[in-house]
């Protein structure tokens, strides 16, 4: 576990990210509970505790940078990803960890309590059919397999000016300029995951009209 926490701390510290020796235990803690439940549930795809770490870990926090503002939803947050990992590092900013399937939402539910994490809520509902009087200032995603369909499915949980944020591999360029009537401003972060340097990650950020 001492190399794991050390890869995760050198890693952190390579995205000028200070973890304390508090956060670190909560992400060992998160990775325990992963690796656990994992031989029951299929909450990830990935098994290997090394690259949970940087797959899951360090990918998430990677946007920590362009966290914005006190609302944050993630959409099919599974896992609680990229939700939790954010979370951690921002004790001040309340997340909602959404998803459709219970055994996920139950996963979640015992992170955020073994964590001790009051400012995340976990909800088990598809997006669609997900309302909340207190909308959004940033939304998540990993999972959606298109930005029209994300767009489509979260736009009516959005507070004015605040956008949607997707977690993508290769930028999807036509896709982008299909939905550019729908669009106010789009812009594309680059993001350098440690130790991940033979695979494109980019974080769109999306406002609408």
């Amino acid at each position: 576990m001492q190399d794991l926490k050390r890869l995760l701390q050198e890693g952190a510290e390579n995205l000028q990210i200070e973890l304390s020796a508090h956060q670190l235990e909560q992400f060992m803690a998160y990775l325990q509970l992963i690796m656990r439940w994992n031989k029951t549930y299929n909450l990830t795809a990935v098994k290997d505790p090394k690259q949970i770490v940087i797959r899951h870990f360090l990918d998430s926090i990677a946007v920590a940078p362009h966290i914005s503002g006190g609302r944050i939803l993630d959409v099919g947050a599974g896992a609680g990803l990229p939700g939790i990992p954010l979370a951690l590092l921002y004790p001040l900013v309340q997340f909602v960890l959404l998803d459709s399937n219970g055994k996920k939402t139950r996963f979640m539910q015992q992170v955020v309590a073994e964590l001790n994490l009051p400012h995340v809520e976990v909800a088990k509902s598809r997006v669609e059919l997900f309302f909340t009087e207190q909308k959004f200032d940033q939304i998540y995603s990993r999972a959606f397999s298109s930005i029209e369909d994300k767009i489509k499915n979260v736009e009516h949980l959005l507070r004015e000016k605040g956008q949607i944020m997707a977690l993508k591999g290769d930028v999807p360029k036509a896709e982008l300029i299909k939905l550019a009537a729908q669009i106010k401003s789009v812009r594309i972060h680059s993001l350098k995951v440690p130790n991940l340097e033979s695979e494109a990650r980019n974080l769109i950020e999306i406002e609408l009209l």
